[in-house]
């Protein structure tokens, strides 16, 4: 077990980076297969790949550990995702979800902000790769000018979303970090500016507490239970529409009588995606 931001994900390696370093992979027969066999899913309601086999390419996180039976449905990116969770949206590399959540398609990552203490809000004061600046230097050389401060992608901190978290479409996250913590519900176009509590129901624009899904009492013994700990497989005697206190009744049981074993898969890394092209 790893503790990123006060939330505890079992994925093995699992790490936060500030940084959004990845790599281009083109999409081969060797890189598809390795998705098949690690149970990588492209698509959310198929086998099959979005990708085209030597036409597409795709950007793997440089620090992204996925576990088997995630699926990410939108876009090429692809972050740390931790087993039986998914993704409509197109996140950063950088970003941690942990198991058993679900995100809603068109959810972003707010862009960088725009010093309001410079001369200028212009990203001229920060972004030295933005090219029309570079050119107009490049066509002036006789002129000097030198930007400050650092470039804008490594201004945006990366967002951390714990275990059973539910993210509803349209969301957007705040640029300094933001932490959606185990079993948080997070409503439908909500700007999320502010960490989210363990199995908080949060909603608006900006986001504030709607309510707790449960009592604190039903939510402290869950987070000590971390029952996403364990493959769904396993919870034998558990009927999905049970009544919560049933639900922790039946799972503290397994785990008392040794039924139950944390899952603890081999995830995919962008060392065994090399391994394959190289």
């Amino acid at each position: 077990m790893t503790e990123i931001s006060g939330v505890a994900f079992f994925q093995k390696g699992v790490v936060q980076r500030h940084n959004r370093n990845r790599q281009r992979i083109l999409y081969t027969k060797p890189v598809n297969t390795l998705f098949r066999e690690r149970r990588v899913y492209t698509n959310i309601h198929s086998q099959q790949s979005r990708f085209k086999i030597d036409q597409d390419q795709i950007y793997f996180g440089n620090q992204a550990v996925i576990e088997p039976y995630t699926a990410f449905g939108r876009g090429t990116a692809f972050h740390t995702m931790g087993a039986f969770s998914y993704s409509w949206s197109i996140l950063p590399v950088n970003t941690v979800v942990g198991r058993y959540s679900s995100i809603a398609a068109e959810c972003r990552v707010m862009n960088v902000n725009h010093a309001l203490h410079h001369f200028t809000t212009s990203s001229l004061t920060f972004d030295h790769d933005h090219q029309p600046f570079n050119d107009y230097l490049a066509d002036h050389p006789e002129l000097q000018f030198n930007t400050v401060g650092q470039d804008g992608m490594y201004q945006i901190q990366p967002v951390v979303i714990g275990n059973d978290v539910w993210i509803g479409r349209g969301c957007v996250f705040g640029n300094k970090g933001i932490v959606v913590n185990d079993g948080a519900v997070v409503a439908a176009g909500s700007l999320v500016t502010h960490d989210v509590p363990p199995y908080a129901v949060v909603g608006g624009w900006p986001a504030k507490v709607i309510k707790f899904r449960f009592d604190f009492a039903t939510i402290h013994t869950l987070m000590n239970l971390k029952w996403w700990q364990y493959d769904f497989g396993q919870f034998s005697t558990v009927e999905v529409q049970e009544d919560i206190d049933d639900f922790i009744k039946k799972v503290r049981t397994l785990r008392s009588s040794d039924c139950l074993t944390p899952y603890n898969p081999a995830p995919l890394t962008l060392q065994d995606i090399q391994a394959v092209t190289h």
